[in-house]
């Protein structure tokens, strides 16, 4: 069944490519195109207390996506009268399904291009002051293009920071595109950590990048074996912690170059097959999620009878979409006011 209320589309299913392998997505409940921009409003700064703004279901709708709404009726964080008894928890909300999506884009970064290398790169005080991670990673970048325009290269690359417990930072990430010159293998012979020995001495191939070391510190880099494992495995370096660290630096939880390749939509329509006779691999109430091997098998779940929807209701619901958006600067505008007054 496909319903839409107000500025939700139920029962919707989009189809994506990634890499070599397609994801079906069904979406129990989803935000109808162009609410996102309209959410919170961009001049209420960081350190204002803008859950003052959120007075009314309209406004709290339209800050929160659908999950997070749900969230927070189910988990009474909120009364009748939109008052916020647990606004930490609210923040809370809001930053795990933050973290949810970030992990999701880092995913599709990596299983839709081919990467070539796992790395952790080390920053070296002799070389640059590895506590100030926008200095590093700006440098660090700066160096790959410059790399790239010298030598005619096609570095890229894929970068998330990790700080020390003495507050250094480093990155782990991966890279496709560095010259095989460039790299050196380490050996057993070599002054190394006992971790990275007893990796070599089991049969694992590492590598440095000298043009990293020579400028940067110390690096290892590994060949990528299987890229949906190592497409997985990178995610767990987004946490909590590092949320916390690179708000409080205004800085990035990854950096990636331009022009990588991201997820291909296929189909965004409603499904013929019954949502609960499917084997899904993942699923709670509001979304489920099946990966599939091949386009003809993915496709047999969608309705090819459902009309497309006319020009006249997309722009009956950009009329609605907007009627929300003028009542919630209204109600910005009273506050605004008051606090004047």
């Amino acid at each position: 069944m496909f319903y839409k209320s107000g500025l939700t589309v139920d029962n919707l299913c989009t189809l994506r490519k990634y890499g070599d392998k397609y994801k079906l997505v069904f979406h129990n409940n989803c935000m109808q195109g162009g609410i996102e921009k309209a959410r919170r409003p961009k001049y209420i700064k960081e350190k204002d207390s803008y859950l003052n703004y959120l007075n009314d279901e309209t406004s709290l709708r339209m800050y929160l996506s659908e999950e997070e709404y749900n969230e927070v009726l189910q988990r009474g964080i909120i009364d009748e009268n939109f008052n916020y008894e647990h606004e930490e928890e609210l923040l809370n909300i809001k930053l795990a399904h933050s973290l949810s999506r970030t992990r999701s884009k880092i995913f599709e970064y990596s299983i839709c291009n081919d990467f070539e290398w796992f790395c952790t790169y080390t920053a070296n005080k002799v070389y640059c002051n590895r506590y100030d991670l926008k200095d590093y990673h700006k440098r660090f970048a700066q160096d790959i293009r410059n790399f790239n325009n010298r030598k005619g290269g096609q570095i890229k690359y894929l970068l998330i920071p990790e700080q020390h417990k003495d507050g250094a930072w480093h990155e782990h990430g991966l890279m496709k595109g560095i010259p095989v010159r460039s790299l050196t293998r380490l050996t057993v012979d070599m002054k190394l950590p006992k971790r990275l020995l007893d990796k070599i001495k089991n049969g694992s191939e590492l590598y440095s990048w000298n043009e990293y070391a020579d400028k940067f510190g110390f690096c290892t880099l590994e060949k990528i074996k299987s890229k949906e494992a190592c497409s997985k495995y990178i995610t767990k370096y987004i946490s909590k912690d590092l949320n916390r660290t690179v708000t409080e630096l205004n800085a990035h939880m990854y950096y990636c170059s331009q022009g990588l390749n991201k997820a291909e939509l296929i189909k965004k329509e409603l499904m013929l097959a019954d949502i609960n006779s499917i084997t899904w691999d993942y699923s709670n109430e509001y979304v489920s999620i099946k990966w599939i091997d091949n386009l003809e098998d993915a496709l047999k779940y969608f309705n090819k009878k459902i009309p497309l929807v006319s020009k006249r209701k997309l722009e009956l619901r950009k009329v609605e979409i907007n009627k929300l958006i003028n009542n919630l600067n209204n109600i910005i505008s009273q506050k605004n006011e008051n606090v004047k007054e």
